[in-house]
């Protein structure tokens, strides 16, 4: 599976707690919730002309890909892995905690992918730093 973004939508990957802790599940819930009403307001803004464009100047629009990493490291491994091996979207960011996005940013790392996370910057996220113009964002209208 490939990404759309060949078809005009951006697909931004991310792994939350979505089960186990209720505490963790409620937090990862909201972020998501955050997120989508961010990507409709983008996406509504670029049906109406006002958005994001590609570097061809057209319509840029979002998709959002939450996976339940249920607050293990080892399924944000497999989750991050699968995502940016199978190219499930074109830009990443980390889950909700610093040790769940620690896991994310050494597999981004290892497959020198780019992985924005929250919350205070690590080494490893330090590193690389995230290229606008190499995903051919233009400004917003």
């Amino acid at each position: 599976m490939t990404s759309l973004w060949s078809a005009g939508a951006l697909i931004i990957g991310l792994s939350l707690t979505l089960s186990g802790r209720l505490d963790e599940v409620l937090k990862g819930n909201e972020i998501r919730q955050t997120l989508q009403l961010l990507i409709d307001e983008a996406n509504l803004q670029s049906m109406r002309g006002r958005g994001f464009r590609d570097f061809r100047g057209n319509d840029l629009f979002f998709e959002l890909l939450v996976l339940d990493d249920q607050g293990s490291p080892e399924e944000v491994q497999r989750i991050y892995s699968n995502m940016i091996d199978r190219r499930l979207a074109d830009l990443f960011l980390g889950p909700q905690t610093h040790a769940l996005s620690d896991v994310a940013a050494r597999v981004a790392w290892q497959r020198q992918r780019t992985l924005m996370t929250p919350g205070r910057p690590h080494d490893l996220t330090q590193v690389s730093c995230f290229r606008v113009q190499e995903l051919g964002f233009g400004s917003v209208a």
